[in-house]
């Protein structure tokens, strides 16, 4: 029976293999976890958009539980169009793409709510304010503070007043320190952050 004589290199493949399939291991558990996590991959910092938007609170500390309102102003730059455009303070998506047939008080149809979302927690009562000749909180949940110059087309000097509706019925949407964010949606659904900060901050 011949003896076989031991070499250095015997076996010295199988410990690299085993490191290489350990990295591909790895790999593909972090990238499982990446796509599990709630949010991952959604928002993508920056913008391809040039626009600056200024965002600022207002009305916090008058006293009155829902009156607050944050004000978004163009301040330059790239003409937006609103398609693309999403704000949401918190969790809640408070202006977006959609333009709203608006029933007043009146019982006339009038389209005046472009972008604007008034109900936000899908009830059946508005919880902010609409443009409109009323004091906030009317019976038609209009307010002369409201401003919406935010239409097909955002471009320098465009304001948005995003006001809560001061109703007991009403969903409090504006709390200080809740994240505020002004969204551009892309023709493939990729979001990039035009802009973000805080309510108060």
């Amino acid at each position: 029976m011949r003896s076989r004589e031991f070499r250095a290199d015997d076996g010295a493949a199988t410990p690299a293999i085993g490191s290489a399939l350990l990295v591909a291991v790895v790999i593909v558990v972090a990238a499982g976890v990446w796509v599990l996590l709630p949010g991952a991959g959604e928002v993508v910092p920056g913008s391809p958009s040039k626009a600056v938007v200024g965002v600022e609170s207002a009305r916090l500390d008058d006293g009155v539980a829902k009156n607050d309102a944050v004000v978004l102003v163009h301040e330059g730059g790239e003409t937006l169009d609103r398609g693309h455009l999403r704000v949401t303070v918190g969790p809640d998506t408070v202006f977006n793409e959609s333009l709203v047939g608006d029933t007043g008080g009146s019982g006339t149809v009038t389209v005046r709510l472009e972008g604007l979302v008034v109900e936000v927690d899908d009830g059946p009562f508005n919880d902010l304010n609409k443009p409109g000749p009323g004091p906030p909180g009317d019976a038609d949940g209009d307010s002369r503070n409201v401003v919406n110059e935010w239409n097909e087309t955002v471009e320098s000097g465009d304001r948005l007043v995003i006001q809560e509706r001061n109703d007991p019925r009403s969903y409090d949407v504006i709390q200080s320190g809740e994240q505020i964010r002004v969204l551009w949606v892309d023709g493939n659904g990729e979001t990039f952050v035009l802009v973000e900060t805080t309510v108060g901050g």
